[in-house]
């Protein structure tokens, strides 16, 4: 992949069809029932994800007309620098321990924020090698998502969480 480019129509393809998506979502999402208990209730996720998704969306399509519209434009290879090296094993790696996060998720043995907490640390920890000198930044990233996460699934979108 080092001698490639971005293909602005696949920029532009993939960037419509996600906007044509979340337009599809949003004007369904309309006929979710008003919220009862809820303060903000079910239907502000589908719609805020909706929006993010369709401005996100926006910057890409744009992107790639802009670089449809100039032809001499090359743009380096994704990840590519000095030194990068493709690690399709960690990948892997990683899907499966998702897989397992969400499978201990489902099970309700061990509460998401603990769960949460190891999840992203291991993760963060098998991306650096286990470099030691990480492991602090990982710990109070781990932290924030895990305890931070629960705050505002509980207390702010009402979420039962494990």
């Amino acid at each position: 992949m080092s001698d490639k480019t971005i293909n602005p129509w696949w920029e532009i393809g993939v960037g419509a069809a996600t906007i044509v998506a979340c337009v599809a979502f949003y004007l369904d999402s309309l006929r979710l029932p008003d919220p009862v208990f809820d303060p903000l209730g079910s239907v502000v996720v589908p719609r805020v994800t909706c929006w993010v998704l369709g401005v996100f969306a926006s910057a890409m399509l744009i992107q790639g007309w802009s670089r449809l519209r100039r032809a001499t434009d090359t743009v380096p290879p994704a990840g590519g620098g000095p030194g990068y090296t493709p690690r399709p094993a960690l990948a892997a790696v990683i899907f499966g321990l998702t897989g397992l996060y969400i499978a201990a998720l489902s099970t309700r043995l061990v509460p998401f924020s603990e769960l949460t907490l190891a999840f992203v640390f291991l993760s963060g920890a098998l991306m650096t090698r286990f470099r030691l000198s990480s492991f602090p930044m990982l710990l109070v990233l781990a932290a924030i998502m895990g305890y931070g996460g629960h705050f505002v699934f509980t207390e702010v979108f009402y979420v039962d969480l494990p």
